[in-house]
Order: C-alpha cells, then structure tokens, then sequence
C-alpha cells in the first residue's frame, strides 16, 4: 500500500529528524512508504535537517512559504499523496512506538476504506494522528479547515467522522509517545477560536450529509453527536487560560497569525448575523 506521512515541522530540527527516523526505524519494509516534510522557506535549521533524512531515500520535503493557518498546510501536504494512496497526518512532538506500524495501519484501511482512522498516542486522550485513506480522500476533498492557527483540524476531522459513521472511532494498534510541553506563539485567543469553530459546526453537518450520500451510507441521526460536541466546546472555553498558559508562547503575533484573525473575525460575524 502506499502510504503517504506528511510530517510539518518548523523551528525543531532535532525532534522533526527524531520523530520521522521513529517512523523509518519501526516500519515493516513491506509498504511504499514516504515521508512528506513540510517546512518553512525561512527555516534554515530545519532545511539542514531535511537535507540529511533525504539521505534515508524515503524523506521528501515540501518548501513553502509560512501559511495563515494550520489546515492549509496540512491540505498542501495532502495534496502530495497519490490517489490510491493513505494519507497519514503526523506530528514532530511524537515517535512511533509499535514495530511494522505501517503493515498495522494498511491493514486497517483495507478493512475500514471509507472512514478517518487514528493513531493514538499513549499520552493523548482523544483525538490526534488522523489517517484518510484513498476511498474517504476521494469524497472528501481537502481535508482541513484553513482559517485556524492552532489544533481544530484533527478535532473538525474527528467530527466528521462521527457524523457519517457515529461512535467509536477507530484506531490503530499501533501507538505514538512524546511530550507534550512544546509552547507555540499562535496560541492565544483560545475562546474566540472555540466559537468560530463551534459556529461552523452547522456546515460540518451539511458536509457530513455529503460524504455520506457519495459514500452510500445511509444518513445518521447526528443531534446526539452535535449535542456531545457543543459541550466539549463549553468544556475547551472553562480551560481557555489553563491551555494558554500551558501551551501559549506569547510573544507579540506575527504577521501571519493577524491576518488570519482578523479573516476570521469577519467569517464569525457572517455566521453570527
């Protein structure tokens, strides 16, 4: 199977080379396997790093200008994946832990073709590695939302499976460990960025409804769901200071994370009016 791992990372070359040599070291060999680095044009370190897991003869490195928001980079490094291939959404806090994870995870969308799976880490409860595999990419399209500087595309991801095929998700075997300290500077604003992404919720729904006609699938009853959602959201907006002050690196923002505020801020106010 062929499976694509698109791996963003800017600004920690050490732990970007650390986390895809986890992946190269505990694969099965019996996959088409690559992975898809995405970095900064200005990340000098990080390019460095690149230049030598290029070596590993699996490594390719997408060079981009520093995006808005989050799901647009991860969209482009999608956008990479053949279309019979498995995307597979990786992180540079993370290494992989279980031997032959890539024979693990081909198996996996073998037998569940038309829905995200997930490969967890031990010390995340939720949430977190999504991998789309070729039929679910087909009828999807680009898989993230873009406006959001931080989180939210695993979570919207997480939602939309839901939508078309309920609970529980569905996850791997195999696993994924690394800290979780990692501060980033676009982490503020955290309930403004709740309620934008609680006020699209509705067109979550509406794209679910999609995905599940071209899929075949008989439409779920998605009030329970929408309902459990809404109060996650309440529940992520009570620790809106305790997630800044852990994971927040506030400095003043850069240009990138004002304009795509101030975007933002106006979707808001459309979905509100």
């Amino acid at each position: 199977m062929k499976i694509n791992v698109g791996l963003p990372s800017r600004g920690r070359p050490l732990d970007m080379v650390a986390s895809a040599i986890s992946l190269i070291r505990m694969a099965s060999g019996s996959h088409d396997f690559r992975i898809t680095l995405g970095i900064d044009g200005d990340d000098i370190g990080s390019h460095q790093a690149a230049r030598d897991l290029g070596t590993t003869g699996v490594c390719d490195t997408l060079t981009m200008a520093r995006h808005d928001g989050l799901g647009d980079l991860i969209n482009d490094l999608a956008a990479t994946t053949p279309d019979d291939g498995v995307f597979l959404l990786w992180s540079d806090r993370i290494s992989v832990t279980t031997l032959q994870w890539d024979h693990d995870l081909a198996l996996c969308c073998m037998q569940k073709p038309d829905r995200p799976l997930w490969l967890d880490s031990v010390h995340l409860t939720g949430a977190g590695q999504f991998i789309l595999p070729p039929l679910w990419r087909q009828v999807q399209g680009k898989p993230c939302p873009g406006l959001f500087p931080f989180w939210f595309v695993d979570t919207a991801i997480e939602e939309l499976d839901a939508y078309v095929h309920g609970f529980p998700r569905v996850s791997l075997q195999s696993k994924a460990a690394g800290p979780r300290g990692f501060k980033t500077n676009r982490m503020r604003d955290v309930e403004f960025w709740i309620d934008l992404f609680g006020a699209q919720r509705t067109q979550r729904v509406a794209e679910a409804a999609e995905i599940s006609k071209k899929l075949g699938l008989a439409p779920l009853d998605v009030k329970p769901y929408v309902d459990y959602f809404n109060e996650r959201d309440g529940q992520m907006r009570g620790r809106a200071k305790a997630l800044t002050d852990a994971f927040g690196e506030l400095s003043p923002p850069d240009e990138t994370y004002l304009v795509v505020k101030a975007e933002a801020e106006k979707v808001l106010a459309e979905l509100r009016s």
